[in-house]
């Protein structure tokens, strides 16, 4: 007998007429199964229950209430819920409530947020009268949030976690990286960016796998730069390169670098992908580095008081234009490494299965950037940003010792006015020796020879 039928029946008992306790167990029973039940009829269950269920006289009122009370709760969410825990499993499984990690929400299928979810099991319990502590409800649901991102991270983590039989030669990285790598112009040059680029991002699945799972590889951040022409498969590329672990990553703008709320992401997401780099100003560089090379930042959540947060995030990037023109730092790029990129269809991309080469990278292993640590800085040397006294002394004629000053006064300062007039304002003398020092000391020159007489250097171009 369904659940109206039944009722109608209890409706129809004469007055003074007490249900057998078999009557009152199917009534409970069809009650709790019933599905989508009008309001009222939560109403009318409880009068009859009151005037024909087989209850003690002193505590009918109360007994009918509570059985009212369970039948809703049944009918609506599965369970009697004995706890606030209880309450947010059921609830949000009753609402077919799916939460992403990077924390969008869908009820039924359609876009919700934490909020307007929160306000709705408010609103149940004020309805029903159960857990009256909205404390309460909302550290568990807050709680239930933070179980549910362990779990996804946990089957993100199996389903990426290596596998040395699947693809022991890292075939399939090859065969993505001979795909994409634009050709250098003579064979030898073309396979070192190859390996190159192969070993950067073999290095950022390496720390982002790690730091999935809570194994901390900070000092292996290596920053992928994809830089070629709009429309050559770019960001699609990155896309289909992080499909393993959709979900998992944010595309963001260098804003968040700025924004306080926004900059707390980075204690949790796990991959940040800048769409386009030619935003960079240089402010946002050395935070984009300070973070790169930190293990934890003092980061501030909405509406939460600032702490110190592990950084999590792996950066990765595309570009229009070359990095050398964006990360204009004389002290060096070794964070970055630019993959210059022929253009490559959308079919042909997809045919590469990321899958395999994310399960190929041994993340228990030594980081392939520390493995492969020359061939990384030779190609970083070439696409290193070069200061205009770098360019000036690949032009300037040879000179004998001389001071710093006398040199940017009589050769430096005439070339910089011709070429970078904008920086005139910005140079002297003294900058200018530091500089010539770094060059020589740091071996980026054979231009340079420097001698040091009575406490002064005197500096020969040869």
């Amino acid at each position: 007998m369904k659940f109206k039928e039944n009722l109608e029946m209890w409706e129809k008992f004469p007055a003074g007429h007490i249900a057998t306790m078999e009557q009152l167990a199917e009534l409970l029973v069809t009650a709790q199964t019933s599905k989508n039940v009008p309001q009222s009829m939560w109403g009318r269950l409880r009068r009859v229950l009151e005037r024909h269920a087989p209850f003690d006289s002193k505590t009918k009122t109360k007994d009918a209430e509570r059985e009212t009370q369970r039948c809703r709760c049944f009918s609506d969410i599965g369970i009697y819920p004995e706890t606030v825990e209880d309450l947010i499993s059921a609830f949000v499984k009753s609402r077919n409530v799916v939460m992403k990690f990077d924390g969008r929400f869908t009820i039924r299928g359609k876009n919700s947020d934490a909020n307007y979810i929160e306000n709705m099991i408010y609103l149940w319990c004020e309805k029903l009268k159960l857990f009256n502590n909205k404390k309460a409800i909302s550290a568990a649901f807050q709680n239930w949030q933070s179980d549910e991102d362990d779990r996804q991270l946990a089957e993100a983590v199996d389903r990426v976690r290596y596998d040395p039989s699947i693809d022991p030669q890292q075939t399939e990285l090859t065969k993505l990286v001979q795909l994409i790598v634009a050709g250098a112009g003579n064979p030898s040059d073309t396979a070192r960016n190859q390996s190159a680029a192969e070993t950067a991002l073999s290095s950022f699945i390496y720390r982002v796998k790690n730091h999935m799972r809570g194994q901390w590889k900070h000092g292996a951040h290596l920053m992928p730069i994809f830089h070629g022409r709009q429309g050559c498969g770019k960001t699609t590329l990155v896309n289909h390169l992080l499909s393993p672990i959709e979900g998992f990553d944010s595309e963001i703008g260098f804003e968040m670098l700025r924004d306080n709320s926004s900059f707390y992401q980075l204690s949790k997401m796990p991959v940040m992908f800048f769409d386009e780099m030619a935003g960079i100003g240089k402010a946002d560089v050395e935070t984009l580095k300070g973070v790169m090379t930190s293990t934890g930042r003092q980061m501030r959540q909405a509406y939460q008081t600032a702490s110190v947060k592990t950084v999590v995030s792996t950066f990765i990037g595309c570009s229009n234009r070359d990095i050398r023109t964006l990360i204009r730092d004389e002290t060096g790029n070794r964070r970055f490494l630019q993959i210059d990129m022929k253009h490559t269809g959308r079919e042909e991309i997809h045919q590469i299965d990321m899958l395999k080469i994310w399960r190929s990278v041994d993340e228990n292993n030594v980081a392939p950037i520390y493995a492969n640590k020359q061939l990384v800085q030779s190609v970083q040397h070439q696409q290193r940003y070069q200061s205009p006294i770098e360019e000036w002394l690949e032009s300037v004629s040879a000179t004998g010792p001389t001071k710093a000053a006398n040199l940017f006064a009589n050769e430096y300062r005439h070339w910089l006015d011709a070429h970078y007039p904008g920086d005139t304002k910005f140079a002297n003398a003294q900058k200018f020796g530091l500089e010539l020092t770094r060059l020589n000391d740091d071996g980026l020159t054979n231009r340079l020879s420097i001698t040091k007489k009575q406490g002064v250097n005197y500096y020969r171009i040869v």
